[in-house]
């Protein structure tokens, strides 16, 4: 359903909250597998790519032949996958299917690639093929997940903030006016406000915003549900990392 949305003036900033409201967060690779075979999805900007598919030869009741052709089979499927995994460097990789088959998927390429688990989601479909990529698409346990890793990375920027105020505070700048200072001087890299002082300031913040594109400044809008949102709002509800000290 389309919908049209009007406004006196349109700020880019604007246009870059809409797009990531509407587009996915981030770039991932959906595997879905059964006992039969497997496809290698890229999604990205709201497209869905078959990248690949595949046989694994398995059926209902193995033998101990037929599990070893699986078992090889699955083991070079996950070989392709980790190939097109490290020429694609995907954000999130989520390896969903009916059955049990997922969970071997899934561990044959942690064994393959070690590093990749902290970026392994399972999940649960009852179907593979274009079907099944959007029952897992629009599965809750998903958007749960990728909520979740939202959060994770929000506290991870506070923590990191945080740390660098306890060992070098001339290069934070926190409270609304300080920085405003920093970004309107150009020195601000980093801008991360929380949703309540968004709120409560919309008018000053988008305009503070705005400059932080002009000037190549990376901002970011912490979650609402995120733990670290009450860290941010002991410092005034936003924080600046810093390209240069000022005075």
């Amino acid at each position: 359903k389309r919908v049209s949305i009007y406004k006196d003036k349109w700020l880019r900033l604007h246009l870059d909250l809409l797009e990531r409201a509407i587009k996915p967060k981030s770039s991932m690779l959906i595997v879905l597998v059964d006992q039969e075979e497997f496809e290698l999805y890229h999604i990205k900007d709201e497209q869905y790519q078959l990248i690949t598919r595949g046989y694994l030869g398995a059926n209902r009741k193995l033998t101990g032949t037929s599990e070893a052709i699986c078992s090889k089979s699955l083991y070079e499927a996950a070989k392709l996958i980790v190939e097109k995994i490290r020429e694609l460097s995907p954000q999130h990789i989520i390896v969903a299917g009916p059955g049990f088959f997922k969970e071997s998927m899934l561990s044959k390429i942690r064994e393959l690639n070690p590093a990749l688990s902290p970026k392994l989601i399972v999940a649960k479909t009852s179907s593979i093929g274009v079907p099944g990529l959007m029952e897992c698409l629009r599965s809750e346990s998903l958007q749960k997940v990728l909520r979740d890793i939202t959060i994770a990375e929000d506290n991870r920027v506070i923590e990191s903030i945080l740390e660098k105020l306890a060992k070098e505070p001339d290069m934070v700048a926190y409270g609304l006016s300080d920085v405003e200072k920093a970004v309107s001087y150009g020195a601000a890299d980093l801008v991360v406000v929380s949703p309540s002082l968004m709120s409560a300031h919309r008018d000053a913040i988008e305009q503070l915003l705005e400059i932080c594109q002009k000037t190549g400044c990376k901002y970011r809008i912490i979650h609402s549900d995120s733990p670290s949102r009450e860290m941010l709002e002991g410092l005034g509800g936003i924080v600046a990392v810093l390209r240069f000290r000022i005075s």
